[in-house]
């Protein structure tokens, strides 16, 4: 419901961004994943690989997502030990189902391998002669601009920011 309501979902769904069903997915995605868990519901793990096979659909930065919950799993891992034979199937088909869905873009991907990060390498920080400085450096500035962006100053574009908002 907060999705509906929030400016930064409106605004660009009016110009058609794909980046709009990021949040949505990947929210289903979690509160599926815990649904599953918590009620032990093999079909539920199934629609959570899905909404996770989506994801890779909506937005560059989404491909990065799966990342996320591999380092949340090996957390787990380590912290609670090997899971009980059940749930390793389950998130067995979690896994598949989540290939299956995002297997025609993982496929393309596959057969155009500079595509999936070609963005990625043009802005990371770390990538030779992207930023004129230290990119150390530059991604300390980045990250005291992020910041900023929350508390200080938004975003001067008024596509993407609500010009009446507050700012402190």
């Amino acid at each position: 419901a907060l999705l509906a309501l929030s400016f930064w979902q409106v605004m660009p769904s009016r110009d058609g961004y794909r980046l709009i069903t990021q949040p949505l997915l990947e929210g289903l995605t979690i509160v599926l994943l815990w649904r599953a868990y918590r009620k032990q519901s093999t079909w539920t793990y199934v629609a959570a690989g899905a909404a996770l096979g989506g994801c890779i659909y909506t937005y560059l930065g989404a491909r990065l997502f799966p990342g996320v919950l591999v380092l949340f799993g090996l957390w787990a891992l380590v912290t609670h030990g090997w899971p009980p034979s059940r749930l390793r199937r389950q998130v067995a088909l979690f896994v598949i189902a989540a290939a299956a869905v995002a297997a025609p873009l993982l496929l393309y991907f596959a057969t155009h391998p500079g595509t999936f990060s070609a963005r990625i390498n043009q802005v990371l920080v770390f990538q030779p002669g992207v930023v004129p400085m230290d990119p150390a450096r530059a991604l300390w500035e980045n990250i005291l601009k992020l910041m900023g962006s929350f508390t200080v100053q938004g975003e001067t574009l008024w596509t993407v920011n609500d010009p009446i908002s507050f700012r402190i």
